[in-house]
């Protein structure tokens, strides 16, 4: 190796090869020097990411959790929509103030496409137009659907209303 370092200095200056390694030094402390930076960059960066990540995850944490109440929440009330004459006697009683319950009774409705679907024939008489309208939001609310709706005028009471309703689930 001395002989080496020899035979180049008889052919460079001992000088030049002082400044060639002084700049070897520093071009070597320079590009050190940048890699830490882009190595504390990328630190940073990772850092971010997973507090970013956390975040995420505890969004998707609370995600989940309201999706299952909201199903539990639909669940009970696909549960209460069942439709039966109790159900349909309790949405009356509740409405229906003035007015009185005429008749109630299971029918069986087919469509178009021939599939046949079970409903309820209700008749209610002596109803304010309050109580119609109170009743049938209440029956939408709870997901029935309205088939046929009928209204005359009460025969006893121009004032009140007779009604015809044909009510099936959602």
């Amino acid at each position: 190796m001395n002989k080496i370092i020899k035979s180049i200095s008889r052919f460079i200056p001992e000088r030049i090869l002082f400044l060639i390694s002084v700049f070897l030094i520093l071009i070597f402390s320079a590009y050190t020097y940048f890699f830490f930076k882009d190595a504390q960059d990328v630190e940073r960066r990772i850092t971010s990411r997973q507090k970013e990540l956390g975040r995420i995850i505890l969004l998707k944490d609370e995600y989940l959790k309201s999706k299952r109440e909201i199903e539990k929440e639909n669940l009970r009330e696909k549960e209460i929509r069942a439709l039966s004459l109790s159900s349909i006697e309790e949405l009356v009683s509740k409405n229906v103030k003035g007015g009185k319950l005429v008749s109630i009774k299971f029918v069986t409705l087919k469509s178009a496409k021939k599939v046949e679907k079970s409903g309820i024939d209700l008749k209610l008489s002596g109803l304010t137009l309050e109580e119609i309208v109170s009743f049938s939001y209440a029956v939408e609310k709870r997901g029935y659907l309205i088939k046929k709706f009928n209204l005359a005028i009460s025969g006893s009471n121009p004032n009140l209303l007779d009604l015809y309703l044909i009510i099936t689930e959602g």
